[in-house]
C-alpha cells in the first residue's frame, strides 16, 4: 500500500484561498454605451461567425508584428550605412 499524501499536487480552483470580498477592478465602468452599441451592430452587419471574427484579430496582430519587422530591417539597413 502506498503512503498517503497530504501535501503537493495540484491545487483544484474549489480549494484555494480566496478574498471574495475584494471588488473587481473595472467594476464601476459602465461598457454598455452607445460606441460599444454602435461597434456591436457593426460586427452584427459583416454577419461574421466566432472563426472568422477570431482569424481577423489575428491578421491584425500578424499585419503589426510585420510593419514592426519591417520597420526596424529597414531601420538596421540605414544605420549600417
Amino acid at each position: 500500500m502506498a503512503p498517503a499524501r497530504c501535501h503537493g499536487g495540484r491545487i483544484l480552483p474549489c480549494q484555494r484561498e480566496t478574498n471574495d470580498a475584494t471588488p473587481l477592478i473595472g467594476a464601476d465602468l459602465d461598457l454598455r454605451n452607445e460606441e460599444f452599441e454602435q461597434q456591436t451592430n457593426e460586427i452584427a452587419k459583416l454577419s461574421m461567425d466566432t472563426k472568422a471574427l477570431q482569424d481577423c484579430c489575428c491578421r491584425i496582430v500578424r499585419m503589426a508584428k510585420f510593419w514592426k519587422k519591417a520597420v526596424l530591417n529597414i531601420v538596421l539597413v540605414v544605420l549600417s550605412k
